[in-house]
């Protein structure tokens, strides 16, 4: 089931030449997402770009995760490829995004083998 809500950014950075690191604050949705799964987000509230973009999770930090400062929070690396996305690299830390998720097909990663 999908969860329609707002998080908050985290940080946006450049990590190299057309590609950005997002992180956002948004544990109903950090707690749910599975492997597979991805998320839709709004940039921006002006009609341009009017759709939500999908965006696939490159790392989650669950609201267990012992480094406290990063509990509940989602991480997505992007390129800067067009409007949408070139936007993205201008979002600052403490705005609010619109998003929707988990999307898509979950899976269970399989138990790593004992040494």
């Amino acid at each position: 089931m999908a969860i329609e809500t707002k998080g908050m950014i985290v940080s946006n950075r450049n990590i190299r030449s057309v590609y950005f690191r997002l992180e956002l604050h948004c544990p109903p949705i950090a707690q749910a997402i599975k492997p597979g799964q991805f998320v839709m987000l709004r940039v921006t509230s002006s009609p341009s770009p009017l759709l939500k973009r999908p965006f696939s999770i490159y790392r989650r930090y669950s609201v267990r995760h012992p480094e406290v400062g990063r509990r509940g929070n989602l991480v997505i690396i992007y390129k800067k490829v067009g409007k949408g996305t070139e936007r993205m690299t201008e979002l600052k830390r403490g705005e609010k995004i619109e998003l929707i998720g988990a999307r898509g097909k979950g899976f269970r990663l399989p138990p790593l083998p004992s040494s």
